[in-house]
């Protein structure tokens, strides 16, 4: 069956089957089940919770909350997904599981809790197209995100075997944010990164395009593999500096410190690679020169 959502009022809430919760707040309950939003709505319910099923917001729809202070809470399990392809703002904070997917190509997600707007566990999948999400992005257990465009205003945040691939967007603001990358792997050929602190702590990493943040700062815990051409690192007061140019054409300008495993692998064009360890030669450089 297929939910359309058509100026339905609490009146409505029988119409969908939606159950009371904790303080009178509604749930709405999807098995193997379509639920589609193509009109301007107040949601006459709190909570989606999502099993094997498909929620749509397609051009012309937005999703408010009855109560101006909370968000629809959206819980996908299953093979559930979650579509937001409509300009507007959308109250919603969501919870995917299992292998859920969830794709932003329009409209704009922001929430009012303070521990993030998104969160992708177990094997889910994220893809951003467009649109912007106005707080924390966080990726655990297997989960996977893909940025080809749009705008995440604040941290990104990956975890456990988690991964991540940036092919375009926008991410940060004027240099707010973070950028953690601590899970299976991250890779950048892409986008334009204005957070001021980078994590680099994937198993594998690799960046060769993107315009990042003017003297944003770089912790490396794991090899991470940098392709372009002439990269240089030098002493400063902030720490090893590293200049160069990416193999997208981008200036890179950053102070970049490691520890742990950590260390820079330089793939210039066409040369081979050149291995530098911080441990060894950057900070060397930095106590000869002092």
């Amino acid at each position: 069956m297929v939910h359309w959502l058509r100026q339905l009022g609490f009146a409505g809430c029988a119409v969908l089957g939606l159950a009371p919760s904790v303080g009178g707040a509604t749930t709405l309950t999807l098995v193997n089940d379509t639920f589609v939003v193509d009109t301007v709505q107040r949601l006459p319910f709190s909570d989606i919770d999502a099993t094997d099923s498909a929620i749509e917001v397609v051009p012309g729809g937005v999703m408010y909350a009855t109560d101006p202070y909370y968000d629809v809470d959206i819980v996908l399990r299953g093979t559930s997904r979650l579509v937001v392809d409509s300009d507007g703002f959308h109250d919603m904070a969501v919870q995917a599981f299992d292998d859920a997917r969830v794709e932003l190509r329009d409209g704009s997600f922001f929430s009012g809790f303070l521990d993030g707007v998104l969160k992708m566990r177990d094997r889910s999948a994220f893809e951003m197209s467009g649109g912007s999400i106005g707080q924390d992005l966080t990726f655990d257990q297997m989960s996977s995100g893909r940025f080809s465009g749009g705008t995440v205003y604040d941290t990104i945040a990956s975890n456990d075997a988690s991964s991540l691939v940036f092919t375009g967007g926008r991410f940060g603001l004027g240099g707010s944010g973070l950028f953690l990358a601590q899970g299976a792997g991250v890779r950048i050929t892409g986008g334009d990164f204005q957070m001021s602190f980078f994590e680099f702590a994937a198993v594998d990493q690799f960046v060769s395009g993107g315009q990042f943040y003017l003297g944003a700062d770089w912790l490396v815990n794991a090899p991470l593999t940098l392709v372009g051409s002439g990269f240089v690192i030098t002493p400063s007061a902030n720490g090893p500096r590293l200049t160069g140019t990416l193999a997208g054409g981008e200036a890179l300008d950053v102070f970049v410190n490691a520890s742990g495993v950590g260390y820079l692998v330089f793939v210039p064009e066409p040369a081979a690679s050149l291995l530098v360890a911080f441990g060894l030669v950057a900070v060397a450089s930095m106590r000869s020169r002092a």
